[in-house]
């Protein structure tokens, strides 16, 4: 138990520069964005959608529940991306001139 303890530890103070700025309340931000893109936009047509959209949308649900779809395979890294979009400040570059 104390390798697994100092392997954490040490593993941690390797990446927490990394890793910090994804821990912070705004990556639920970012995860309920890149939800809406992947998920939300099909449960919102199945309860307001009248007519073909109700259709696509559910058709889509429907293969969102089969196994093995790629939907948090996509998710994560779009509410990583829209994260570092978003709220993570770079640092700016300096271009050269010619």
């Amino acid at each position: 138990m104390r390798k697994i303890k100092a392997w954490l530890y040490l593993w941690w103070q390797i990446y927490k520069d990394k890793i910090k700025p994804y821990l912070k309340p705004s990556i639920i931000i970012s995860f309920l964005l890149a939800w809406m893109i992947t998920n939300g936009w099909c449960y919102l047509l199945i309860a307001f959608g009248h007519g073909w959209l109700k259709i696509v949308a559910l058709t889509y649900a429907g293969i969102l529940w089969f196994p093995l779809t790629p939907e948090k395979i996509i998710t994560v890294p779009l509410a990583i991306w829209f994260q570092k979009i978003l709220f993570i400040n770079k640092k700016k570059r300096k271009w050269r001139n010619g």
